[in-house]
């Protein structure tokens, strides 16, 4: 069997390693090698971080054994010592895992090459005809909840059909939010008592109004909505709006978008 020749790239043009790696599986020149996919260019990955935490055990223990081995007893070297203890591993954050839900997810790729934070992510919407169509669906499915008869159909059809109008309830808590239309369960069920029918259009003009005022708020350009921050807990407690996780209904000064991200990277 044949065997693939070892790739051999450098600095050209510049063009980085990276996007000629990216070009040629574009073209199907070589197949995807994960031992060519560069470290993310942060500071744990970085040669000097083994280095820095395995001095900084090594100093910790230092500090243990010259405090043990002193005949001076107070509460300031009592107190040194429990420090010491207490921190003689390096203490990192705990993971933060991420749900994925639906057509909303996250994804993880490399900083961009003209990333200035130390973390960027990237939320992609859909586009506006979808959006458009994705209201429209959840709007037949309220309507035809809170309209159709036990009378008319078999009892896992109707169950169906109330799940189905309690998801769209669910979307629209969560979108519009910081609307008083939609500001609990109780409003919402009074502003969608006045359509007229399941395909509502004076009802989905104004849905679409408000949620494009709202995708503006939020910096977005040609549909995609880019988050910067320099540490992971904040960007993580930035993008929950954007990723459905549990019960995400958004709030009263913040709507949840997941219903219409396709994708978080």
């Amino acid at each position: 069997m044949d065997t693939i020749p070892e790739l051999i790239l450098e600095e050209r043009d510049g063009q980085g390693i990276q996007e000629q790696i990216d070009e040629k599986i574009r073209n199907f020149d070589i197949p995807y090698d994960s031992s060519q996919e560069p470290l993310p260019r942060v500071p744990a990955y970085h040669s000097c971080f083994a280095r820095v935490e395995k001095h900084y055990e090594e100093l910790l223990e230092a500090a243990m054994k010259a405090l043990g081995s002193s005949n001076y007893r107070d509460d300031a070297t009592d107190r040194l010592s429990r420090e010491c203890t207490k921190r003689r591993k390096v203490q990192y954050p705990n993971a933060h895992i991420v749900g994925l839900v639906g057509d909303s997810g996250v994804e993880y790729r490399q900083a961009w090459a003209s990333q200035t934070s130390t973390f960027k992510a990237e939320v992609v919407l859909l586009d506006h005809s979808k959006i458009a169509s994705l209201l429209k669906g959840y709007l037949h499915d309220y309507w035809l909840g809170r309209v159709q008869s036990q009378d008319d159909v078999d009892q896992d059809t109707l169950d169906e059909i109330r799940s189905r109008s309690d998801t769209a309830s669910e979307v629209f808590l969560s979108l519009f939010a910081t609307r008083p239309e939609f500001r609990d369960k109780s409003e919402t069920v009074k502003f969608l008592a006045t359509m007229t029918t399941a395909q509502d259009e004076e009802i989905l003009s104004k849905l679409l109004e408000w949620l494009d005022s709202t995708i503006s708020a939020c910096g977005a350009v040609d549909g995609t909505i880019h988050v910067c921050e320099e540490d992971v807990k904040s960007l993580g407690q930035r993008l929950k709006r954007f990723v459905k996780i549990g019960a995400n209904l958004g709030s009263s000064a913040t709507p949840s978008l997941w219903p219409i991200v396709t994708v978080v990277r």
